[in-house]
């Protein structure tokens, strides 16, 4: 795990990080009240980065930081979603939804008009 001392070495490594691997890149912020740090670290599972901060001027650079990746995270997800394939919305041409369910014989079906229960064969219990 690297721990870096400078912000700006610091948000260079996570842009890296999360640019060479998106879907495997995580970030976690974590306060430790004892002592008054925040802990942020990111982390692709082969490499580990990680910032401590003390001052009041880094949660504004943590904020900041957070803003983007999920920006980020945002812009990927939309990226996704305009590639799927669109389902045609044109209906069948050999549905009659206006017809009633009816039997062979032109009754409805002893269970009623729902086309699942015409064909199924009941299941014995034992």
């Amino acid at each position: 795990m690297t721990r870096y001392q400078s912000w700006p070495d610091f948000r260079a490594a996570v842009d890296e990080l999360y640019t060479a691997a998106p879907f495997k890149t995580r970030y976690v912020t974590k306060l430790r009240p004892g002592d008054g740090a925040i802990v942020v670290r990111a982390t692709n599972d082969i490499v580990s980065c990680s910032y401590q901060a003390t001052s009041l001027d880094d949660l504004g650079r943590i904020e900041q930081l957070n803003h983007v990746i999920a920006q980020r995270a945002h812009n990927r997800a939309f990226a996704l979603k305009a590639r799927e394939p669109r389902a045609s919305t044109k209906p069948a041409a050999n549905s009659s939804s206006s017809k009633p369910n009816t039997a062979p014989s032109g009754k409805q079906s002893k269970k009623g008009a729902s086309s699942n229960n015409a064909g199924k064969k009941k299941s014995k219990r034992r």
